[in-house]
């Protein structure tokens, strides 16, 4: 869950409560926010935004020196669009500790997260976009084995980096067009982070993250030159009934 706040500008100066009372709640969903580490996960249709904010968030972790090591299956035809308030993507050819691996097998994924153990120099972030690419090869017995096999290997990889790093941060990117793999991730615990289309013609989506502490929804739309957020809202699952809206000022 704190990973969302390496995709996002959650924390940026430019989004204010328009009271007082308001920002301190605000910063307490952050504080929370930013004190969860369970693994994250994006889900969505193509070309909603998924691998922009992977990338995004990649970027802004290597930018502060955690090593960070980013799993797809093909190289990026082009460079992803900044999230705007954040680090600019061009940045990622000059940090040296972030590191892109290309697999085009689900075998390469389960052996790289079974020989994690054996790398010289483990990531602190570890993200995997096109889950669900990888999903697709893992057909038998069923589609829920096969998935629930590679999230194991995943949780697994990342509880292990937990215990040699200062951080551990698991993130992926995943379609959202088979059921079986939102139930899948919710038993492995991961969070799930839904994005909606709001006005596709406009290319303006949501992603909305829920806890049993925190709900968090990010208007965003995709425009020429970058991702602009357009509002975000807070709500307290617990103590508090009313939303909490941030605004651009």
């Amino acid at each position: 869950m704190a990973a969302l706040l390496y995709c996002l500008p959650l924390t940026s100066p430019w989004l204010q409560a328009e009271e007082n009372g308001e920002q301190v709640r605000v910063n307490e969903c952050l504080r929370l926010l930013k004190d969860d580490r369970t693994p994250l996960v994006i889900m969505g249709e193509q070309n909603c935004g998924k691998t922009v904010l992977l990338f995004q968030a990649g970027v802004a972790y290597a930018n502060q020196d955690y090593h960070v090591t980013a799993i797809s299956r093909s190289p990026l035809s082009r460079m992803p669009l900044s999230v705007h308030g954040m680090i600019r993507p061009e940045a990622a050819g000059m940090l040296q500790t972030l590191t892109f691996l290309y697999m085009s097998k689900v075998s390469d994924l389960v052996a790289y997260c079974a020989t994690l153990h054996t790398k010289p120099v483990l990531p602190d972030v570890l993200i995997v976009d096109d889950l669900d690419f990888y999903f697709n090869q893992l057909t038998e017995p069923s589609v829920e084995a096969g998935s629930a096999r590679l999230c194991a290997l995943l949780v697994d990889a990342a509880h292990f980096i937990k215990q040699k790093s200062s951080l551990g941060v698991l993130m992926c990117a995943c379609g959202n067009y088979n059921n079986a793999w939102r139930h899948v991730l919710g038993q492995f615990k991961f969070t799930l982070a839904d994005i909606t289309a709001d006005e596709k013609e406009n290319e303006k989506y949501s992603v909305h993250v829920q806890t049993q502490t925190d709900d968090v929804t990010v208007t965003y739309q995709v425009q020429t030159s970058a991702v602009m957020i357009k509002d975000v809202v807070f709500r307290r699952a617990l103590s508090l009934n009313a939303d909490m809206s941030v605004t651009n000022k």
